[in-house]
């Protein structure tokens, strides 16, 4: 997937915005349902940084491949 189109910008009565990478690689993520916005992304992405500190934090595997 080279590009999100979000739902809206960070308030509904905004035109929509889109999320890509500046080298225009396939983003690091997948979408597996409906269209989220652009809260719902900074949601997302603040939320694993939380899972990665707490991983180093505690020094455990939080996920099993």
């Amino acid at each position: 997937m080279k590009q999100v189109e979000l739902k809206y910008g960070c308030n509904p009565n905004q035109k929509p915005a889109h999320l890509d990478l500046l080298d225009g690689g396939d983003l690091p993520f997948e979408i597996l349902n409906g269209r989220p916005g652009y809260i719902n992304f900074m949601d997302a992405l603040n939320s694993w940084q939380l899972v990665k500190e707490l991983k180093a934090a505690i020094g455990m595997r939080l996920f099993h491949h």
